[in-house]
C-alpha cells in the first residue's frame, strides 16, 4: 500500500512539475510581448520627442521679414513693430504692460524725509544714475 501511495505522489509531483513548467513557458512568453510593446512605445516616445526637438530648433530661427503688401498703414506699423521687436529677442505678446509710474510730488505738510525715500526709489526703479 505504501508503494502505490509513493508512486501515486510521484506521478502528482511530475504532474505539479510539468505544469509549473507550462507555466513558466506561458509568462515567459507573455514577457517577452510586453517587452516587444515596451520597444515599440519607447520608440514612438523617441520619434515624437525628436519631432518636438526639430520644432523647437526652427523658433530659434529668426522670423523672416514680414510682407507689405497690405494697404492698411495701421496693420502695417504694426507688423513693422513685430518684426523689430522680434529681432530684437521680444514681443509685446510676452510682455508685462508698462506701469506708469510718476515723480512724487512734494506738497507743503508732506514728510521731506518720506518725499527723498519715494524719489530714491523712483530713480532705482527707472535705473537712473546717480550724476544725472
Amino acid at each position: 500500500m505504501t508503494c502505490a501511495r509513493v508512486r501515486t505522489r510521484a506521478l502528482t509531483m511530475d504532474a505539479h512539475v510539468a505544469a509549473l513548467e507550462a507555466s513558466t513557458s506561458k509568462n515567459q512568453g507573455i514577457l517577452e510581448t510586453i517587452q516587444c510593446l515596451l520597444e515599440d512605445k519607447f520608440a514612438s516616445i523617441d520619434k515624437h520627442l525628436d519631432s518636438i526637438d526639430s520644432r523647437r530648433e526652427g523658433f530659434d530661427q529668426p522670423f523672416p521679414p514680414p510682407s507689405y503688401d497690405d494697404d492698411d498703414d495701421g496693420s502695417r506699423r504694426r507688423r513693422e513693430r513685430d518684426h523689430r521687436e522680434r529681432e530684437k529677442g521680444f514681443s509685446s505678446e510676452n510682455r508685462m504692460p508698462f506701469v506708469k509710474i510718476e515723480f512724487p510730488r512734494f506738497s507743503d505738510g508732506d514728510d521731506p524725509i518720506e518725499w527723498i525715500y519715494k524719489a530714491e526709489q523712483y530713480f532705482d526703479y527707472f535705473a537712473v544714475p546717480s550724476e544725472k
